[in-house]
C-alpha cells in the first residue's frame, strides 16, 4: 500500500516491522537448532529392527524442561491415555524373532518394551519375564522399573524419556527447517520492500528536482 502511494512512512513501518520478524525467527530458529543438536545417536542392536534411545544423550534444556517432574508426569499420563502401546499388544507376534524384526516409533521403543540389555524373556509385545538366571543388569534403572501392567510398562523409565526427547527433536527440527524457509521468504519480501522504498525516494527526488527547474 505505501509503495502504490508513495508514501514512505507506511513502507518504513513495514519494513521495520518485516526486520523484526526476521530477527525474531531467525533467533527462534537458531534456538531450536542449539536445543536440538545433541541426541543424534540411537542405541542399534544388531539383529533389531528397531532402535533404542537414551535420555542422556540429548541436551541438558530438554532434558530439564520435558523429563522433569510436573512435565514428565503430564506427558506419562498423557501417553498413558493415548495407548500408544495398544496397536503393539494388538498385534498377533508369536515369534520374538518376528518381534525383534519390527519397526517401531521412538515412543514405543522407548516406552512399550523393557531394554534389551536388561534380558527380559519376550513372551509379548508388551509382557515379558525376568529368566530363570536373572537379569543382566539387575541394578539398572529401567530393568527395575519395567512392569507389565499396562499402565506402567516402562513410562517410567530413562528409555522412555529418551524416546519421547527423540520425537521432539523430530518435530522440532521440521518446525526449524519450515522457520528457515520462511526466512528466505520474508528476505525476498524485504528486498522487494527495500526497492520500493528507494523507488519512492529516487521518484520524489525526480519530481522536486523538475519542480525546482519548471
Amino acid at each position: 500500500m505505501g509503495s502504490c502511494c508513495k508514501i514512505n512512512f507506511l513502507l518504513n513501518f513495514y519494513l521495520f516491522v518485516l526486520v523484526l520478524m526476521i530477527l525474531g525467527l531467525l533467533a527462534l530458529t537458531g534456538f531450536v537448532f542449539a536445543i536440538t543438536h545433541e541426541g543424534g545417536s540411537t542405541k542399534a542392536v544388531e539383529g533389531i529392527g528397531f532402535k533404542e534411545y537414551r535420555v542422556q544423550d540429548y541436551s541438558d534444556w530438554l532434558q530439564k524442561h520435558f523429563t522433569d517432574g510436573k512435565t514428565w508426569r503430564q506427558i506419562r499420563s498423557c501417553l498413558v491415555d493415548a495407548q500408544v502401546c495398544s496397536s503393539l499388544s494388538k498385534n498377533v507376534v508369536p515369534e520374538a524373532s518376528e518381534f525383534y524384526k519390527m519397526k517401531m516409533s521412538p515412543i514405543q521403543s522407548g516406552c512399550c518394551k523393557p531394554p534389551m540389555s536388561c534380558g527380559f524373556e519376550y513372551k509379548n509385545a508388551t509382557f515379558w519375564t525376568v529368566p530363570e538366571s536373572g537379569l543382566k543388569e539387575e541394578g539398572d534403572h529401567d530393568c527395575i522399573s519395567w512392569s507389565n501392567h499396562q499402565d506402567t510398562l516402562c513410562y517410567d523409565c530413562l528409555s522412555c524419556k529418551g524416546g519421547v526427547l527423540a520425537f521432539i527433536k523430530k518435530e522440532w527440527r521440521f518446525f526449524a527447517y519450515f522457520n528457515l524457509a520462511l526466512l528466505v521468504f520474508f528476505n525476498l519480501i524485504l528486498s522487494m520492500a527495500c526497492c520500493a522504498r528507494r523507488n519512492n525516494i529516487e521518484d520524489q527526488g525526480y519530481r522536486r528536482y523538475r519542480g525546482y527547474h519548471w
